[in-house]
């Protein structure tokens, strides 16, 4: 990173080895050229298998060396050092702790907050002024469920810990896959508009909750604070925008699709002006973009335990009592058909092919 002053590197300790190592991820600033510019936050692989997020960050590092943005972005890649040394023979073991099955994206803090007390007390506070505020109480917040060490598996310490890093950030953006999958996007229902910016095919429009993973505690808070004033009659914009961004499947890494990748963020970035506008994006961006229901994404479990071959692939469209697979049961030389009682479009595929009942089999749109 030498020869880029506005760019610096520093190192966090999340945690700590059996030899009493520290244990750090790699935090990159890029300090932007405009202070009154939206800062970002954006992050890879805290499911440490779902790696295709580190090449879109590379092709966006090697952007922001040649184009200083205008606003701040801190990005740490490979997030789970812990997860991204967890190997199983050639696999990562990636989603969860195999120490005691923890999933790493799914303990990031809530906070508890009387929403309407805060919006009360402030008004009258312009926006800067009240975001400051909050981001105190929420720095405050994690900083205790920090202190209490003996509370803290390693999923929660990563989790906080990250999640400190994303707090002055107005955009947040998480970087996963899936298993054998189609890119898409979950986004919060009041940013729909700005989603679009992205330019994926599929985005999945989330209501307000705060269920453990980071697109959600990103949002929660402000998103929160934003109802709160509209109760007490101010109209009000949310404060931060946060996405969890679904980059096709886990274990690969494609050089060529994080090009298009990169460019649809920064297609987002120059909407929000945190970059300069970007003119070259325009056939990384979808023609169509299709909104669902987070209600519709529903995951298909096994019915049978066996060997599993597909006849579709992830963006298919299947059809009520359509042949989509079989699966090979060896127990008693068979080979069952595979059909659903329901029309649906194929999100992603497990990867594996041999399950056992009740196995995740495909994520499908209803």
């Amino acid at each position: 990173m030498s020869g880029y002053e506005y760019i610096s590197e520093q190192k966090i300790k999340v945690g700590e080895n059996a030899a009493g190592e520290a244990i750090e991820v790699t935090k990159l600033v890029i300090k932007g050229g405009d202070s009154a510019a939206k800062k970002v936050y954006i992050q890879a692989s805290m499911h440490a298998s779902e790696i295709q997020g580190n090449a879109v960050i590379l092709v966006l590092l090697k952007y922001f060396k040649n184009k200083q943005p205008l606003g701040d972005i801190t990005i740490i890649p490979q997030c789970n050092p812990i997860g991204r040394d967890m190997l199983i023979g050639a696999g990562h073991q990636g989603r969860f702790d195999s120490t005691n099955g923890d999933n790493w994206n799914r303990y990031y803090f809530k906070p508890d907050i009387n929403y309407h007390d805060f919006a009360k007390t402030h008004l009258k506070s312009d926006m800067k002024v009240y975001k400051q505020a909050l981001r105190e109480v929420l720095y405050q917040q994690i900083d205790q469920a920090l202190a209490n060490q003996y509370m803290l598996s390693r999923a929660k310490r990563l989790n906080y810990t990250m999640q400190k890093h994303a707090l002055e950030a107005d955009i947040i953006l998480d970087l996963h896959t899936d298993t054998h999958s189609i890119d898409y996007l979950y986004s919060p229902a009041y940013a729909k508009n700005s989603a679009e910016k992205f330019g994926f095919e599929h985005v999945f429009l989330i209501e307000n909750k705060c269920n453990g993973a980071l697109d959600e505690a990103g949002f929660y808070p402000w998103w929160s604070l934003q109802r709160a004033f509209g109760e007490l009659g101010r109209k009000e914009v949310v404060g931060v925008e946060s996405f969890t961004l679904e980059l096709g499947s886990e274990e690969l890494i494609n050089s060529q699709k994080a090009q298009m990748q990169a460019l649809r963020i920064l297609n987002y970035l120059a909407h929000h002006k945190v970059v300069q506008p970007y003119s070259d994006s325009s056939n990384a961006l979808s023609s169509r973009v299709t909104f669902h229901n987070e209600d519709n994404f529903k995951a298909l479990h096994a019915l049978y335990g066996g060997l599993y071959e597909w006849f579709i692939a992830p963006g298919d469209v299947i059809k009520k009592d359509q042949l989509v697979g079989r699966c090979l049961k060896m127990s008693s030389q068979t080979a069952i058909s595979i059909s659903f009682p329901f029309n649906g479009l194929v999100i992603s595929i497990n990867a594996k092919g041999a399950l056992q009942q009740g196995s995740h089999l495909l994520n499908v749109v209803l």
